[in-house]
């Protein structure tokens, strides 16, 4: 019979709660500077590759700050900094002798997962580092297992009932206040875990360290369930891209208050305006992804690690056997080049509604020439690589991804994918084209979006949804060396009347008209005749 966790009745604690009084949230921890100098040393070199100056200053914020938020744009590491400053805390309280219990949660089980595996990354080849990891699930849900392979590390994966074997042992962690112990879960089931440890009242003194990850899809209402079970003393990390997709909602944002519809993280930035800690070395991108990143509201310090990353093209894309019923023309050749990076393909279609055949005819034939003609490895990573052709299996994966809004066009661009490609994984085939919110958290060497509306009624109805700042943002940004939007004139020209939705859309009419500056005419032949195309491109200063 296992022994459980004293009852203990649970006062509220208005600091966690009501957010009032950020001055103490963000003011300085009683731990002196030379823990703080601590901290940051061991974090410095705890990553396989050494933090960047921005990252390090991300670490010694939150190591100083009893809330911290960082800010990570697409591609930017935050992850690893996230999983160097667990490392280096969880060292730093072994040092001390003190147990730590920190819990890692997000907006779903794939967030935190991730997170996890990271941390264990990092963990595993330091044998210093003795400490326990779970990874918790709702009584409903399958536990994903942990690889948790060092003796130094201990643990698993469990459902939060007291019928899961690993109940005793996850118990008997959480209730040693010697032992640095940290868990996982996604934010919807921690009130399980509270349950399960026997408290009475969701507001439980559990935790030494929260961080959310992925904030920017984490709505405030959700994020209370977090902040409930936080000691009085203890470190709030509040970690994502705010630019990026935000929760869904069925609620209109309050006039004025607009943050009380959204993420914790847009509530804390815009209610109290507070400063995050920004990372700034893109790790994904070529230097013209991250210039139009940097042409939105990304810090203007924002850099590529890489800034050449191109496609290699093995051989020239050319004519193709005429029993795949592919054609080429000059279109397709510049859109491949390796020399344009950001790219928009706008053609005349004003009938569309959520799926257009021409269209997805041209996203077809681009992927059937960058197959046949590019590496599986790209320019620029500063690795010396053996350029090789990709598998059908690799390029589904790694190398191409098609972005869409709706589930007609996904399924007529899967339809004539499978049809092409009859050997490739169909799985593969399917996970390479999906929405935005799908793809984000992502990256392909290419990114293809098609819009496949041209209807003039349907644009205007669906405006607010088709232009929206962030999907256009994650779109982008999921592409590490190639960006190609593609799109009839009646949506790229389309002007929102209503204010708000007009300043979402600036990003995505900023990419068409003022980045994609350099333009073209070509005319390419499709099944159903020649088709005339704008192609715009961005021209690297």
């Amino acid at each position: 019979m296992h022994h459980r966790v004293k009852q203990v009745q649970i006062q509220q604690r208005p600091r966690l709660l009501c957010f009032g009084r950020q001055k103490s949230w963000q003011s300085k921890l009683s731990g002196d500077s030379s823990e703080v100098k601590a901290i940051v040393s061991k974090a410095k070199s705890l990553n396989r590759h050494p933090l960047n100056s921005s990252q390090i200053d991300a670490i010694k914020g939150c190591a100083k700050h009893a809330l911290s938020i960082i800010w990570g744009p697409p591609g930017t590491g935050k992850t690893d900094t996230l999983s160097a400053l667990i490392h280096a805390l969880a060292l730093e309280a072994i040092a001390k002798g003190s147990g730590l219990k920190i819990l890692l949660t997000g907006p779903n089980y794939r967030a935190v997962q991730e997170l996890i595996e990271r941390t264990i990354t990092s963990i595993e080849n330091d044998a210093s580092c003795v400490l326990d990891v779970f990874s918790g699930f709702s009584r409903s849900r399958e536990p994903i297992p942990l690889n948790l392979n060092a003796a130094h590390l201990n643990g698993g994966a469990l459902r939060f009932t007291d019928n899961d074997p690993l109940y005793g042992r996850f118990l008997q962690s959480m209730q040693d206040t010697n032992r640095v112990t940290i868990v996982g879960t996604a934010a919807h089931a921690l009130p399980s875990m509270v349950q399960l440890l026997d408290y009475q009242s969701p507001l439980a003194p559990i935790f030494d360290l929260t961080i959310v990850d992925e904030s920017s899809q984490v709505p405030v209402t959700l994020a209370l369930r977090a902040l409930a079970v936080l000691k009085d003393s203890s470190q709030l990390v509040i970690a994502g891209d705010h630019m990026q997709m935000p929760p869904i909602s069925s609620l209109d944002a309050p006039v004025g208050a607009e943050y009380l519809v959204g993420s914790i993280q847009t509530y804390l930035l815009q209610r109290f305006n507070l400063k995050p800690l920004p990372l700034l070395v893109n790790y994904r991108s070529g230097a013209d992804i991250v210039a139009y990143a940097r042409s939105l509201d990304y810090p203007q310090a924002l850099v590529p690690e890489f800034p050449d990353l191109r496609i290699h093209h093995i051989n020239a894309p050319g004519s193709a056997p005429a029993a795949t019923g592919i054609s080429y023309s000059s279109l397709i050749g510049e859109t491949l080049a390796p020399n344009k990076s950001v790219i928009t393909l706008i053609h005349e279609d004003i009938a569309s509604s959520q799926a257009n055949p021409e269209e997805a005819e041209l996203v077809v034939t681009l992927i059937w020439h960058l197959f046949n003609s590019a590496s599986y490895f790209l320019d620029g990573t500063k690795q010396a690589v053996n350029h090789r052709p990709a598998s059908e299996d690799e390029f589904f994966e790694k190398c191409v991804g098609i972005v869409t809004p709706h589930k007609a066009q996904k399924s007529l661009i899967i339809s004539k994918l499978n049809q092409l490609f009859p050997n490739a994984d169909k799985e593969k085939i399917f996970s390479a084209v999906d929405t935005v919110e799908r793809f984000q958290g992502g990256q392909r060497h290419t990114i293809i979006v098609s819009f496949g509306v041209g209807d003039s009624e349907i644009v205007e109805s669906e405006e607010e949804f088709l232009m929206q700042l962030e999907r256009t943002n994650v779109a982008v940004s999921r592409a590490m060396a190639k960006c190609i939007m593609i799109m009839p004139k009646s949506l790229a020209y389309h002007l929102p009347s209503d204010k708000k939705i007009a300043k979402s859309a600036r990003a995505l009419k900023s990419y068409i008209d003022e980045f994609c500056s350099e333009t073209q005419k070509y005319v390419h032949p499709l099944s159903s005749g020649n088709r005339e195309f704008d192609l715009r491109w961005h021209e690297r200063v």
